[in-house]
């Protein structure tokens, strides 16, 4: 009897499943052993450790407890097959105060003439956006009123650039540059809405307004009136994406989870680059090439998205649940969307994603968007290009698509009735909230 009591025991023991806890601090150590009492520095060090337990003997759940505190990404990070959950046990990230951030902080600021402040940064960071306080501060910009006396000559709808420089535009000639307000052609019975010239030194004299000097490494600001410069907390948005998850339609990611986790201080500097011409919802022109007005309208099966912060494809079973999605320069999250808007180049297929509980403020572009608009996202050439069972619940949304006016704060293309997009809509917006366009936008077909 007593033999079989000790084999059982041995046994049972021998399958015990053992959870596994990491834990991350602002004020650890990478040679630490990362556990409570001597946790890890940085993300990507706890992640290496996961994926060590993921190679190795761990049978239960693996949770990573990210502390309170900033941590600054130089890179996104990346989930791949390596970090996926094992045995359908799932691996958690949990953040307790814990803020994911792609952008620089500013403290260093000088007062100088006119109430314009100076901060030094490293000389050829390039950014598009300066958050002063949690909300996106404005290029140093100047209207020109809309001219009623002007007399205006129609043109082509569309014209390309020639070169962008940190100063100077070159268009090529002879010709109109862009589709401003949606109108084929400029019309004298337009309404007054105006146009401004920005992003140059001279133009800085309104408050919350910002200029970079990036060839020079200085910024400037001025504050806002009531603003403190030496309590502001400032943010140079540097990064474009500060997570990625994708792995292949074989092989992808799967079982993560992320809790309470805080993300914030993106750019994109597309825009400044090749321009943003959109038809909305965030899709748009990018390719440098030249359209005439007579094959404009079949060009846009071949428009890209706005990248997100945080891009999910070629995945399965993955959550974020509360945290805050905060001054982001384009997009929030990106669910199964086109491979341009992408970093691993392989789009769509997401399955049984969850995004729910979140609060999402001062995001430039669409706060989510799920689907593609490209012809896989309608048409896959792959059957496991096909997004389902996306989620979307719970979700506070405030002061969003701040910057792209024709964004939303929930885009959702070519769903299936039936095993596709999943809304609890009772839940979805139960703020007070400003967005410029409409609540969300849901899409059988993108034109």
């Amino acid at each position: 009897m007593h033999s079989k009591l000790l084999l059982f025991c041995v046994t049972f023991c021998a399958y015990t499943a053992h959870a596994v806890d990491l834990y991350v601090s602002p004020s650890g150590s990478d040679s630490n052993a990362g556990t409570a009492a001597a946790p890890f520095k940085t993300l990507t060090k706890a992640q290496q450790a996961v994926r060590n337990q993921i190679a190795g003997t761990a049978s239960e759940g693996i949770t990573v407890h990210v502390g309170a505190g900033t941590y600054t990404l130089s890179a996104p990070l990346k989930f791949t097959s390596e970090d996926s959950g094992k045995n359908g046990v799932t691996v958690k990230w949990v953040g307790t105060g814990a803020t994911i951030s792609g952008g620089l902080k500013i403290t260093n600021w000088v007062a100088g003439s006119n109430g314009v402040y100076s901060a030094d940064i490293p000389m050829g960071l390039k950014s598009r956006n300066l958050y002063v306080n949690g909300k996106a501060s404005n290029y140093a910009r100047k209207k020109i009123a809309n001219r009623k006396d002007f007399t205006y000559t129609s043109t082509d709808r569309y014209a390309p650039i020639k070169s962008v420089g940190n100063k100077q535009l070159i268009m090529k000639q002879n010709t109109w540059y862009n589709q401003i307000w949606g109108y084929d052609t400029v019309d004298k019975n337009n309404a007054d809405f105006g146009v401004w010239v920005q992003n140059a030194l001279a133009l800085l004299t309104e408050g919350g307004q910002f200029y970079l000097d990036s060839a020079a490494g200085k910024i400037y600001y001025k504050p806002l009136s009531g603003e403190n410069m030496a309590s502001v907390y400032t943010y140079l948005g540097l990064s474009e994406t500060l997570i990625v998850i994708g792995g292949t339609y074989a092989d992808p990611v799967h079982d993560i989870s992320f809790q309470d986790l805080n993300f914030a201080h993106t750019t994109w500097l597309q825009p400044a680059n090749i321009g943003y011409i959109d038809q909305q919802t965030g899709g748009n022109i990018c390719e440098d090439k030249t359209y005439d007005s007579s094959n404009f309208e079949s060009t846009r099966p071949n428009w890209c998205q706005m990248p997100s912060a945080i891009q999910i494809s070629a995945a399965k079973n993955i959550v974020f649940s509360g945290g805050n999605y905060a001054m982001m320069g384009a997009g929030g999250i990106g669910i199964g969307n086109d491979a341009n808007a992408h970093i691993t180049g392989t789009g769509l297929g997401a399955n049984n994603i969850a995004i729910k509980d979140g609060y999402f403020t001062q995001v430039m572009g669409n706060s989510i968007t799920a689907g593609g608009i490209r012809a896989d996202a309608h048409h896959p050439s792959d059957a496991r290009m096909t997004n389902s069972q996306i989620e979307i619940s719970g979700n506070i949304f405030y002061n969003v698509s701040s910057l792209f006016s024709s964004t939303v704060p929930i885009l959702a293309t070519y769903e299936r009735l039936r095993n596709a997009l999943v809304f609890s809509l009772r839940s979805v917006l139960v703020a007070k909230y400003q967005t410029p366009q409409t609540k969300v936008s849901r899409r059988t077909g993108y034109c």
